[in-house]
């Protein structure tokens, strides 16, 4: 009964470790350097985008360029995420999104303008088609050159 007693006991302490280091592990990433996206109702409007300048157990301090640094608590803030860079195909997406608006919109100025009856465009829909396609090559080509910086979401630890 006490081999088994002491067994469980030794199973639990040494599961338990391993839990402990769990909550301070999304943290892990918050190192100075990090560039970080936070939210802190009543501290901050909305979202500040910034860079880790240090960090301690229970607060950070972050800067920006366009504000003065501040220094959060912990506790204050309600979400993290932390930039994982810029990704080429979310740009390429994003471009795609405003060309093919863009285009359109090029293609109905186009069509209904007093060039159309001047140029000797034979087709409408044919212009159209040109200026979509258009539209959505260049939104792609420029997205991806831009790119689109991706976050990844950190849960906050309270201390």
């Amino acid at each position: 009964m006490r081999v088994g007693l002491r067994l469980c006991c030794s199973v639990l302490v040494l599961c338990a470790a391993p839990l402990g280091a769990q909550n301070a592990a999304p943290l892990a990433e918050v190192q100075p350097g990090a560039r970080v996206r936070i939210e802190a109702p009543g501290v901050v409007a909305g979202h500040f985008v910034g860079t880790v300048l240090s960090r301690t157990v229970d607060s950070v301090h972050v800067g920006s360029q366009t504000s003065a640094p501040i220094t959060l608590a912990l506790s204050q803030i309600t979400s993290l995420e932390v930039s994982r860079g810029n990704s080429r195909v979310g740009g390429m997406l994003r471009g795609l999104a405003w060309g093919a608006p863009l285009g359109l919109a090029f293609a109905a100025m186009a069509t209904t303008s007093s060039c159309h009856s001047v140029c000797s465009v034979p087709d409408s829909r044919k212009l159209v088609r040109i200026f979509a396609v258009s539209g959505v090559v260049w939104g792609a080509g420029f997205g991806a050159l831009i790119g689109h910086e991706r976050w990844g979401p950190l849960q906050p630890v309270s201390r």
